[in-house]
Order: structure tokens, then C-alpha cells, then sequence
């Protein structure tokens, strides 16, 4: 039977997807509990309470049927140690599997899940996990409550890495020609999360994003680079001011962080496939979760090199502009 389909902005949807955040959203992250729960799937299209289940449009089959019963039974008895009172003013953002196109291709080391914490608006805790490998790999934090635990995680050498994370697919110009100003080695790798797991396990030196993902993708990233000493940030503040300014993460229905004529209308981010290519001048032009200011993250070991690489952002600018989108 048909185990994944195409969403509308082209990119990868499976049943493992849809039974992961609905796991996650409705039996452990209860609203009844939190501020709200947002996943990056359509809760709507989610059913694993009756049969026959489903998910987006994709039949469950029966002989899978049993182990997810046991797991909900399992996630249920977890999210009653969870306190009903405590964490009414947090928001959790889901990402069920990062990297799902990695996810169908056979790559599952580089899927995660993301799961991030967010209060007024700003990531607090988080919880990575490379889910689809031989060692699952995982890492939690939170920075306020000097909390960090991690397992499999691979061990940092000495050698302070030049790694410029990118993806396997064409990147903008502007990314690039800063590669080059910054006389760094391309390491091309799937999923955000993944990337960021890269960046805490010494493997590359900066994840620097001109376009292309949301809010669930780097939400829990950012928390637990910011409880290791890292960084996560709006490219487009650090680029024009040399300002460290996080994304807004709280449920909405317009764009938090829009900026009238800054952003390309695309495939992954409009709300009418009509507009794609134009510059989005209103809100209503964009989904409410995209990151569309770009996005510079490093790990601590980097902290101390921010004039050089804001210096190197502004030398291939000259270039050729930041393909914000």
C-alpha cells in the first residue's frame, strides 16, 4: 500500500509523519496542558483514535494497527507524569521528521525529531533525535535550567572544523560566494536538525540559511545551541546591523518576523502558488511559519568569530544579494 504522497508545496508526506506528530500533539503535548501544540502536518487529516486510521490521505494498514495501540498506551502513561498546571504558558513546536525527502531516499541518519519549547515567544528547551539509524542519536536542553543530556552524540576533536553546511541540492548564489569569502569546505548533509546535531558534534563550523524553511524546523536547534553556548539567529538582522535577533515562535495567524518586500514568494512558502516568484509585500501573501529573514547559527567554539563572519557576509553580498525567501 501507498505509504507517502506529495504535499501541496511539493515536498514529502508519510504515514510515519503523520503517526509521529499526531503521537506527539495529541496524546503527550495535550493542549489541555500547554499554551498550544504546533506541528508542521495538518492536524486535521490526523486519525489514530479509531479505525480505520489514517493520515492525510494515506490508509493505515491493519497489521500496523496493534503496535501503535501499544505505543499510544505507552505515550499516554508518559504524558501523566507531564504536570496539568506547570507549563500553561509554554507552546511546543513539532517537527515529526525533519529531512523527509532523506527519510524516503534511504538516508534516515540525517532525519530527526524536532521538538521545541517556547515561552513569550522565544525557544527555551528542546529535544533532537536522529531516529532512523543505528545508534539513535539525541541530545535535550535547556539553557535556563542549565540542563543538557545527550547520548550517541559523536565526540568533538581538537581541530576546530571549517564546515560549511549545505544541502545535496543547488544552493543561492549568495551562499555560495560566502563559502568562498570564508575560505570554508562545503559538508552537504540533509534535515536542519541533522545540521545543527553537525554543528554540536564538531563537524562543521556554521549553518548559514538565505531560504526555505519554518519555524518547527529550527526551533528546537536553537534552543539547544543556545544551552551549549551556540548561537541561532535572523541572517537579515545579523547581515544588516550585526544584530542577534531570534524568530518569533508562538501560534499565529500572520507571519511574526514579516518584512514587506524582503522575501520571495515560493512554492514552500506562499499561500497562493499564483504569486510564486514575486516579492511578498503583505502578510497575508506568506504562510504564518516560514523563516523568511534567513537564518546564521554556530556552535560556541565559533562565538568568538562573529565579526569575521558578519565581515564575509557583507563581502559576498557585494556579490551577489541574499536570495531571502
Amino acid at each position: 500500500k501507498k505509504c507517502s504522497n506529495k504535499k501541496k508545496d511539493d515536498s514529502e508526506f508519510t504515514i510515519a509523519d503523520g503517526c509521529i506528530q499526531e503521537l506527539l500533539q495529541k496524546f503527550l503535548f495535550s493542549s489541555e496542558k500547554f499554551l498550544s501544540v504546533i506541528g508542521e502536518e495538518d492536524s486535521s487529516t490526523l486519525n489514530i483514535s479509531t479505525h480505520p486510521y489514517i493520515v492525510g490521505n494515506l490508509v493505515i494498514p491493519e497489521k500496523y494497527y496493534s503496535l501503535l495501540d501499544s505505543i499510544q498506551l505507552q505515550i499516554k502513561k508518559l504524558s501523566e507524569k507531564i504536570d496539568s498546571t506547570k507549563y500553561r504558558d509554554v507552546e511546543v513546536f513539532i517537527d515529526p521528521i525533519d529531512g523527509t525527502k532523506e527519510f524516503c531516499n534511504g538516508n534516515g541518519s540525517e532525519c530527526t525529531c524536532c521538538v521545541g519549547f517556547t515561552v513569550n515567544g522565544k525557544p527555551k528547551a528542546g529535544i533532537l533525535h536522529r531516529i532512523v539509524c543505528r545508534n539513535p542519536t539525541w541530545i535535550a536542553g535547556c539553557l535556563e535550567e542549565n540542563y543538557l543530556e545527550h547520548s550517541n552524540l559523536m565526540q568533538k576533536t581538537s581541530q576546530v572544523s571549517n564546515g560549511f553546511l549545505s544541502t545535496r541540492k543547488p544552493t543561492s548564489q549568495f551562499l555560495e560566494e560566502l563559502c568562498k569569502e570564508l575560505h570554508f569546505e562545503k559538508v552537504a548533509t540533509g534535515g536542519a536538525g541533522n545540521k545543527a546535531l553537525f554543528l554540536l558534534e564538531g563537524r562543521a563550523a556554521c549553518y548559514i540559511q538565505d531560504r526555505g524553511v519554518s519555524r518547527w524546523d529550527v526551533c528546537a536547534s536553537q534552543a539547544i545551541l543556545e544551552a551549549t553556548g551556540g548561537i541561532l539567529v535572523k541572517l537579515y538582522d545579523f547581515a544588516e546591523k550585526g544584530e542577534l535577533i531570534s524568530y518569533t515562535f508562538k501560534k499565529s495567524n500572520e507571519n511574526a518576523d514579516f518584512i514587506s518586500g524582503l522575501a520571495e514568494i515560493t512554492e514552500y512558502n506562499c499561500t497562493n502558488r499564483k504569486e510564486v516568484g514575486e516579492k511578498a509585500i503583505k502578510t497575508s501573501q506568506v504562510t504564518p511559519y516560514s523563516n523568511l529573514c534567513g537564518f546564521f547559527a554556530i556552535p560556541s567554539e565559533q562565538k568568538q568569530n562573529l565579526q569575521f563572519f558578519r565581515e564575509a557576509i557583507l563581502r559576498a553580498r557585494v556579490i551577489s544579494e541574499i536570495d531571502y525567501s
